[in-house]
């Protein structure tokens, strides 16, 4: 499902979220983040991820084998990190 909404209207619903709505939108950004800056430069390993909803956010494949990964968001408290 894509968004029918400007980037200013989504960022404006994410100012006015709750602190559960805004841990969810990280977490989606930090694994959009890593799927761009991380798996698309790895060279040998291929991104064998699966559609839906598994323990792991990421299947990265080499000669050797699979590796599952998950992304993390830095635990943080008053918003502060711990």
């Amino acid at each position: 499902m894509k968004a029918f909404a400007t980037a200013d209207v989504i960022c404006e619903a994410i100012h006015r979220a709750s602190d559960l709505t805004i841990r969810g939108v990280r977490g989606v950004i930090a694994e959009a983040s890593f799927e761009v800056s991380v798996i698309k430069n790895l060279g040998v390993w291929r991104n064998e991820s699966l559609q839906g909803d598994h323990p792991f956010d990421f299947l990265l494949q080499d000669e050797t084998g699979p590796v599952r990964v998950q992304i993390k968001m830095q635990r943080q408290k008053a918003h502060q990190a711990m």
